[in-house]
């Protein structure tokens, strides 16, 4: 539940960060996903403090947790001795 939270806390932080536009197509299977965590994110009490889930809200959670998983498996350099 604490990823929930950090979740959420981001996307409403989100609103004091400068947001640039962003325009990508992608799968019909993919928009049917997310229109189908809408109501699954609203139930939760720490999204629903965020206000009124949209497709947007969504598809911004699973970018913020998607970037997450990316860079910790890919992200980090490996140490080695420097030359």
């Amino acid at each position: 539940m604490a990823d929930v939270f950090y979740l959420s806390y981001n996307l409403a932080m989100a609103k004091a960060l400068h947001e640039v536009p962003v325009s990508i197509r992608m799968p019909k299977s993919f928009v049917d996903r997310v229109d189908r965590l809408i109501p699954r994110l609203q139930a939760i009490p720490q999204f629903a403090a965020v206000g009124h889930m949209s497709r947007s809200k969504v598809l911004r959670l699973a970018i913020a947790a998607g970037l997450e998983h990316l860079e910790s498996e890919h992200g980090r350099k490996k140490k080695g001795r420097r030359r």
